[in-house]
């Protein structure tokens, strides 16, 4: 294979990277606009094979405006951004280029005690930069990701950053040792094949830890279902109980009335009495949270109802919050959770009391659950730990993920008596 070839099919490799990059960091940002698959794949190989002509052509300030021009392209175009953003994102995605050439360039002269004029003379030099460059544009992936995306917790992402690191760290290490024990130019191609294998082991990391997140996705969106799904289905029953209670009193209101009536001629003291039991019964009929967000009342209603029937006193103060930049599914993982550990904890305390307060205040939602509890805590890296046999605190970390999906920012703090959980979400504008 010659070295025109190797050279072609590396800046090849490395521009498909980089403009997979440009795609993949944009569709993250926002939707396609487009529902054509073919014109973005042809759009892609297009694009490519034209990058590897201008890179050919050694004219970096022509493929520098090339680059430049194809990604606000992409972000006008393809995914319908307005100018800030894709300025923005385009200036961002430019400088993630460039500075990835450079550091792959001074790594190659740096190991090799070299100058730059002598690495563009040499392929091996070349094949080298062309691999660290892929290296760090996967990494930039990463490490965008890291940013963007909503879907785990920082310290998940960063410990993907941490084992890409070290693969990338073993693989260049492997590179150079082959490098060195190359004396033939002609065999320059294994070491091409070398570069590609481990880009695909690389891409192969990614797309596997892509792909558990989205398994742990779906596993905890199936669990957040059917946390709701309990939560409806018990709101449901107390609506059927009040509805057969309310039909008893509509049923018999006859009988009270005229039991009333007598009494008020004869007995007035116990007619007051006989009219509060009557309109206690109407009152609780009427019982239990409203606002408007259908799935927050389910929620609140269920929730205050049973920490009421297991003897806890229950102290609201919410302010009516839409909350329609939320999915119903985070609104239960949120709530459901708060209230669930708040019950919980108050079953271990001799004062069994909850308080829940909330406010939007300028741009942000303001969220607060104070409950009793027996004193006991388990500290952690992130705050604390459940106290109970067998659990882990999966409740509060579901909590926090989806806190820190909105943005937002979560405060426990634990007293002697009392442990408050303190939840600021920013709301979008």
């Amino acid at each position: 294979m010659s070295d025109v070839m190797i050279e072609v099919i590396s800046i090849a490799v490395v521009d498909m990277l980089f403009f997979g990059l440009v795609f993949l960091m944009l569709s993250k940002v926002k939707p396609r606009k487009l529902d054509s698959s073919v014109f973005y794949i042809l759009s892609y190989i297009a694009v490519n094979a034209i990058g590897v002509g201008i890179s050919m052509s050694l004219l970096p300030d022509l493929k520098l405006i090339f680059t430049s021009v194809v990604i606000l392209l992409v972000a006008f175009f393809m995914f319908g951004m307005d100018i800030k953003r894709g300025v923005l994102y385009g200036i961002v995605l430019m400088l993630i280029g460039i500075l990835n050439d450079l550091l792959a360039t001074s790594m190659m002269m740096l190991i090799n005690d070299t100058t730059f004029s002598v690495i563009l003379g040499d392929p091996q030099h070349q094949l080298f930069v062309s691999f660290t460059n892929c290296l760090l544009i996967l990494f930039s992936y990463l490490l965008v990701n890291t940013f963007i995306s909503k879907r785990e917790s920082i310290t998940v992402k960063l410990g993907e950053l941490a084992m890409f690191i070290l693969l990338a760290v073993l693989e260049i290490f492997v590179i150079v040792e082959y490098s060195l024990n190359l004396t033939d130019p002609a065999d320059n191609y294994k070491l091409l094949m070398m570069h590609i294998g481990f880009m695909m082991l690389d891409m192969y990391f990614i797309t596997s830890i892509n792909r558990m997140a989205d398994i742990n996705d779906a596993k905890l969106e199936n669990r957040l279902l059917q946390k709701q799904n309990e939560i409806q289905l018990a709101h449901y029953v107390e609506l059927e109980k009040n509805y057969s209670e309310s039909r008893k009193i509509i049923h018999d209101i006859k009988k009270h009335l005229a039991i009333l009536s007598e009494l008020a001629g004869e007995e007035p003291e116990k007619a007051r009495q006989y009219r509060k039991m009557i309109e206690d019964d109407v009152d609780s009929l009427a019982g239990g949270f409203t606002c408007t967000n259908k799935i927050l009342a389910i929620i609140m209603s269920q929730k205050i109802a049973a920490a009421e029937a297991q003897g806890i006193e229950v102290s609201t103060d919410i302010e009516d919050i839409s909350f329609d930049f939320m999915r119903d599914m985070d609104i239960t993982s949120i709530f459901a959770n708060l209230w669930d550990n708040a019950i919980e904890a108050c079953e271990r305390s001799v004062i069994k009391h909850i308080t829940v307060s909330m406010e939007q205040r300028g741009g942000f939602i303001l969220i607060n659950f104070k409950n009793t509890y027996d004193g006991k805590v388990i500290k952690s890296s992130k705050g604390f730990k459940s106290t109970k046999d067998g659990h882990r605190g999966v409740g509060l970390t579901i909590i926090r993920g989806t806190v820190e999906k909105y943005g937002g920012l979560l405060n426990m703090e634990a007293g002697s008596t009392d442990f408050s959980v303190e939840i600021t979400l920013p709301v979008p504008v």
